[in-house]
């Protein structure tokens, strides 16, 4: 018997039971209006201040309420029942970082890897895991993408890096939302800026330039040219000696035999 037919067996019989509870109450109800036509309202039993007739009414409403709530509760417990035992936990084993998830949330994309029967070329008999050399942290970002819908670009990733993981876990960029399109064109900007600033730098000067332009980019750029690189070096050495000389003026000498006071190498040579 499949899951599917035991689903079926288990709503019928439910609503088997709610029929059955529709039935009682209408039947306590026609049994409740005949004692009020016979006459047996005008007793003091069966008054409706207090008798058998308000407590049959009580009786009635509260067992019409209280069957409704036990047929949706065991409703929704039995659809929970039925939902636990299709879904089942699956183990990711993505270069020795474990990770797991259910079965339903990667059913979410049945035309992506992990969503397919595809991934059961990657299972592992043994360990009862799937198994994938893979970036393990470029796989979280991949992973929450089953589990929301959202797909979020990693700021610190290198963009051709995290666009091959998607291809290989089959994420095409039709089901990738808007923000995540956005963030990347970002990030492309930003790496083309980067990379237009580094080449510029290193690009030679035309042959037009003035001494001005030459002089500021002998500044900025030191290893262009070889007489850059020197003027980097002697200027380094000069700024050295100059930091040498201030902190050798500070350290104190004795100024004459046998005298206790000290003066600053400065101001003693003045």
């Amino acid at each position: 018997m499949t899951e599917k037919t035991v689903l079926s067996a288990e709503v019928e019989e439910v609503r088997v039971i709610h029929v059955q509870s529709q039935l009682l109450i209408l039947l306590l109800l026609l049994l409740s209006d005949l004692l009020s036509w016979s006459g047996f309202s005008r007793l003091p039993l069966w008054s409706s201040d207090g008798g058998w007739s308000s407590h049959m009414a009580a009786l009635c409403s509260g067992s019409r309420c209280g069957l409704a709530a036990f047929g949706k509760e065991v409703y929704a417990q039995t659809t929970c029942r039925q939902l636990l035992k299709s879904d089942e936990i699956l183990y990711v084993n993505v270069s020795g970082v474990r990770f797991q998830t259910w079965k339903n949330t990667l059913d979410r994309y049945p035309d992506t890897l992990l969503g397919s029967s595809e991934k059961e070329f990657f299972f592992n008999e043994e360990t009862q895991e799937y198994f994938f050399d893979r970036d393990p942290e470029m796989f979280r970002h991949i992973l929450n993408f089953y589990r929301t819908g959202k797909l979020h670009y990693p700021r610190h990733e290198c963009i051709q890096a995290f666009d091959e993981e998607l291809a290989f876990y089959g994420i095409v960029p039709e089901i990738i939302g808007t923000e995540y399109r956005d963030r990347k064109k970002e990030n492309q900007e930003r790496l083309a800026e980067d990379t237009e600033a580094t080449e510029g730098a290193d690009a030679p000067l035309p042959p037009d330039s003035t001494p001005r332009e030459r002089l500021w980019r002998a500044f900025e750029n030191p290893h262009t040219s070889t007489m850059a690189l020197v003027f980097y070096y002697v200027t380094g050495f000069f700024i050295a000696v100059s930091v040498i000389a201030n902190i050798v003026e500070t350290v104190p000498v004795p100024t004459a035999k046998g005298s206790v006071k000290e003066l600053p190498c400065g101001e003693s040579t003045r």
